[in-house]
């Protein structure tokens, strides 16, 4: 009897994802995965482009958009963004960049998922970091809740020409793999 609570408790756990989603179901992600702002404000004279978003899909396909649209993009709110991408009311303010893998995305989601439910997940931030003018780079990751509400963790920062890495190894290969997509 006890064995089979145990594996009926692990068969629960691997049935779940960020919530109430499937770990096994890609479609239950949101459209947007995984995302990096850039701001360029330290860097860039004035009146020219500051910020930057890119982002993957569910679909695997990385999409850039840049400050030329007034802010529009960069200015919205997570759940804005996600909701107008998946409206189509972004297809003239985004460029595709490249594609990845289908599975490894929903692989690296699965992390994320992981990585949310760790209580003690953080950003490490040194100390001291050098003082020099740079741009500034976030990458996250989003998910919905049991709820079905989209929530957005930070999975790395760099900025200061200093990374900072996340205190959980899994995030940091999430970090590895977004990064690692554009060497291919």
């Amino acid at each position: 009897m006890k064995n089979e609570l145990v594996l009926g408790f692990i068969f629960a756990l691997l049935l779940t994802g960020c919530g109430n989603n499937a770990v096994g179901d890609p479609s239950q992600m949101p459209d947007i995965v995984f995302m990096s702002i850039v701001d360029y404000t330290e860097i860039m004279q004035e009146g020219e482009m500051q910020y930057a978003i890119t982002f993957y899909d569910k679909n695997g396909n990385h999409y850039v958009s840049d400050d030329s649209y007034g802010s529009y993009i960069c200015g919205l709110q997570y759940e804005e963004l996600v909701g107008q991408y998946a409206a189509g009311e972004l297809d003239d303010k985004i460029i595709l960049h490249t594609t990845c893998d289908v599975n490894e995305l929903f692989e690296n989601y699965q992390k994320l998922c992981e990585v949310s439910r760790n209580k003690e997940y953080e950003i490490l931030y040194p100390e001291a970091v050098p003082a020099v003018e740079s741009i500034k780079i976030k990458w996250y990751g989003l998910y919905y809740d049991k709820n079905g509400e989209l929530h957005v963790l930070k999975i790395h920062e760099k900025q200061y020409e200093t990374d900072f890495e996340a205190n959980d190894e899994r995030a940091n290969e999430i970090y590895d793999w977004y990064i690692g997509t554009f060497l291919k």
